[in-house]
């Protein structure tokens, strides 16, 4: 995980710890650079290290959704360079937790 995300996942952690109701999904994306089966493979294991670290700073298990994208859903070109850099990335959402 790069140190320059800290600062946004511990915003993360606070605003989940503190909106207790809420669960968590945390959705992988890559670039569409190699094959589709390792880049949703991928995708999945960058939104799993973002879950795990959410679970260790205190957020249930339970709450939090982890989802492996690949490169289904660019944001960006992925012809240049910029472009592929912006869809390597982790969207993390929140929403209501029915009750049970």
């Amino acid at each position: 995980m790069r140190t320059s995300a800290l600062p946004v996942l511990e915003r993360v952690a606070a605003f989940a710890d503190a909106c207790r109701d809420t669960l968590v999904s945390i959705t992988g994306h890559t670039d569409s650079s190699g094959d589709e089966n390792y880049n949703r493979a991928l995708s999945l294991a960058r939104a799993r290290t973002v879950a795990d670290w959410l679970q260790n700073r205190g957020i249930e298990p339970a709450r939090l959704e982890v989802a492996g994208a690949g490169s289904s859903l660019p944001i960006a070109d992925n012809a240049t360079r910029f472009g592929r850099s912006l869809n390597r990335r982790i969207d993390i959402g929140f929403s209501a937790n029915p009750p049970e």
